[in-house]
């Protein structure tokens, strides 16, 4: 949120939540009636600290309901919290400039800055492609002057993904499935039961007492 807010600023975001409009000059007059803060002029737009935003809106509520009181032609405003300053643009450049110093490379995977229209080139070199993170990437085991492209940069919170090993080599966590027994194997263990039954009684007739 940014540092201050102007009285303009104030009056555009109160009759953008409740439909009930004020000159601009109104959340001056209200701070300086309440003590906060002493204007040099309660005509002109001023700007003020946003710690104090909250108590102008509640001050222009309230206010906006005794103006409905005394004349029923207005309508009077709708009931809601007050809402989040904008950012300025002083502090959306700042929050700006701190991303663009959080990102960096992941620490294990090579991922791709690939443009939209090269990304057949770069399956075709052997990239492959994270759905999560809608990037190429560089597989395990892979040159990584194969790839001309120049490495993603991640926020932190992707930097601290983990990856299992892509590597052919390399097992996978998950187990292998058992593969069912198809009419071949069926078939000799059929025959392989068959002998066991013939040697059993071939046994029992030459056991057998004359």
């Amino acid at each position: 949120m940014q540092n201050t807010f102007t009285s303009q600023d104030a009056v555009a975001l109160f009759k953008e939540h409740t439909c009930f409009e004020f000159h601009p000059t109104v959340p001056g007059q209200l701070l300086a009636r309440c003590g906060i803060i002493n204007i040099p002029s309660k005509s002109k737009p001023s700007r003020f600290d946003a710690e104090h935003w909250d108590l102008v809106w509640q001050e222009m509520f309230l206010l906006a309901l005794r103006r409905c009181k005394f004349d029923r032609s207005l309508q009077p405003p709708t009931k809601c919290f007050a809402p989040m300053l904008p950012q300025s643009q002083e502090t959306k450049l700042a929050v700006q400039e701190k991303e663009i110093l959080d990102l960096e490379p992941h620490p294990t995977r090579r991922f791709l800055e690939v443009p939209f229209e090269e990304k057949d080139e770069a399956k075709w070199r052997g990239a492959r492609w994270d759905w999560d993170f809608k990037k190429w990437y560089v597989p395990s085991g892979m040159n990584r002057n194969v790839f001309p492209w120049p490495d993603a940069l991640l926020t932190p919170a992707m930097r601290v993904v983990e990856f299992p090993s892509d590597e052919p080599g390399v097992p996978s966590k998950r187990r292998a499935r058992k593969k069912k027994a198809g009419p071949q194997a069926k078939s000799n263990a059929t025959a392989m039961q068959l002998e066991k039954e013939i040697d059993e009684r071939l046994q029992f007739l030459l056991n057998k007492p004359e």
